[in-house]
């Protein structure tokens, strides 16, 4: 197996860049590049959850929020213990209700799929996925889930 550099990720529809940016992060000036094990995970998501995704829904995925660090789970109001903080979430566009129950039930039919949440504040709406290489999958999902 070809050895991956740090700083690349490999995926038919992704790039890292998608999986680590943040207005936030450029605004505040917070480094949010990932580390080799984070790495991992990001890739770990994007071949068992975001390319299998994109390849069933044949449309592209924007992802609004991937890989957060500390630093910047804090400024964007991420709870404590985010997914995201360790390369194992990302939050996906949603354009309306139609398209989250697509986007929903197509990553219940994954089986590396932890967690599904379809989450929305007073002004934005999305579905957020997680997975985890070193736990067994939970397939946990809640399509009414209420952001803070």
């Amino acid at each position: 197996m070809e050895k991956q550099k740090t700083n690349q990720l490999k995926s038919e529809f992704f790039t890292l860049e998608e999986l680590t940016k943040s207005s936030t992060a450029k605004r505040l000036m917070i480094n949010n590049t990932p580390n080799a094990e984070i790495l991992k995970n990001l890739q770990y998501g994007v071949d068992m959850v975001l390319d299998p995704l994109r390849r069933i829904i044949q449309k592209p995925i924007i992802i609004t929020s991937g890989y957060r660090c500390e630093k910047l789970n804090k400024a964007v109001g991420g709870v404590a213990n985010s997914w995201h903080q360790q390369g194992n979430a990302a939050d996906i566009h949603i354009t309306n209700e139609e398209n989250a129950r697509e986007i929903f039930e197509i990553l219940k039919t994954l089986p590396s799929v932890d967690t599904i949440l379809f989450e929305h504040s007073s002004n934005s709406q999305w579905i957020h996925v997680q997975w985890n290489m070193a736990k067994t999958p939970r397939h946990h999902y809640n399509f009414n889930f209420k952001a803070p």
